[in-house]
C-alpha cells in the first residue's frame, strides 16, 4: 500500500523535552537550534520562516512552509582512468549503483571518468 505525498507545503514542529536546566542556557540553545535547522535545510528543502521558543524544560522549533519533496541533487565522482582493469571499473560501477557501460570519460579532461548521480532523499531515523 503506497501513500501519496502531498505537494502542498506543511509546517514542521520539533518539541524537545529536557531535564530542567538554568534559564541562562535557554537563549543560546534556541539560537543553536535555529542555526542548525537553517544549515540543515539550506539548499535541500524549500521552507518558510523558522521560529524558536522555549522554557526550562522545552525547546521548540517550528518551520513553516516546508516543501513535501527535496531538491534534486547531482554529484560527479572521479572514476578509474581510461583503460583501467575491468575489476576497477566494475568496482566503481558497483559502488555507485551503475552498470559499467554508463560510466564514460568527461569531455573536459578526457581520461578520468565521472558519472552524475541523483542522491536519494534523506530519511530521519530515531535513535
Amino acid at each position: 500500500m503506497s501513500k501519496k505525498i502531498s505537494a502542498k507545503p506543511v509546517s514542521f514542529l520539533l518539541d524537545v523535552h529536557t531535564e530542567p536546566f538554568p534559564a541562562r542556557f535557554v537563549p543560546p540553545a534556541l539560537e543553536q537550534m535555529k542555526a542548525g535547522a537553517e544549515k540543515l535545510l539550506a539548499g535541500r528543502l524549500d521552507h518558510g520562516e523558522i521560529t524558536v521558543s522555549g522554557t526550562l524544560r522545552h525547546l521548540i522549533l517550528r518551520v513553516d512552509g516546508v516543501a513535501a519533496k527535496g531538491k534534486d541533487k547531482t554529484e560527479r565522482f572521479k572514476g578509474p582512468k581510461e583503460g583501467a582493469p575491468a575489476p576497477a571499473v566494475e568496482g566503481f560501477a558497483r559502488k555507485y549503483n551503475l552498470s559499467p557501460p554508463t560510466s564514460k570519460p568527461t569531455p573536459a579532461s578526457g581520461t578520468p571518468r565521472s558519472t552524475p548521480r541523483a542522491s536519494p532523499p534523506r530519511r530521519c531515523s530515531r535513535r
